[in-house]
């Protein structure tokens, strides 16, 4: 199986993920970001994710969060997402 490269891996998310769904829950919910009044405007959005993407990969990270979006490395796959809410329970074995 042949590798992504690092612009295809951005344009791979820039191209898929649902920007005008994630910017009509925004609105919804008047989601606002740090400094500003308003929700982002889908441009707004898509900068971020891009931005995030670049650090995820140049930085070799295995996840990364900020404003709602999560980029997260499992196994030799991306998952890129917007997230509404979690919550994560460790519980001692």
């Amino acid at each position: 199986m042949q590798q992504l490269d690092k612009q295809e891996i951005i344009d791979e998310a820039m191209d898929f993920l649902d920007f005008e769904r994630i910017h009509k829950v925004m609105n919804a919910l008047n989601w606002t970001w740090r400094g500003s009044d308003e929700p982002p405007e889908i441009y707004e959005l898509r900068r971020e994710l891009r931005k995030m993407l670049n650090q995820f990969i140049d930085e070799n990270l295995l996840s990364i969060s900020c404003g709602g979006f999560s980029i997260n490395k499992i196994g030799n796959n991306i998952k890129v997402s917007f997230e509404l809410t979690e919550v994560t329970i460790e519980r001692e074995k």
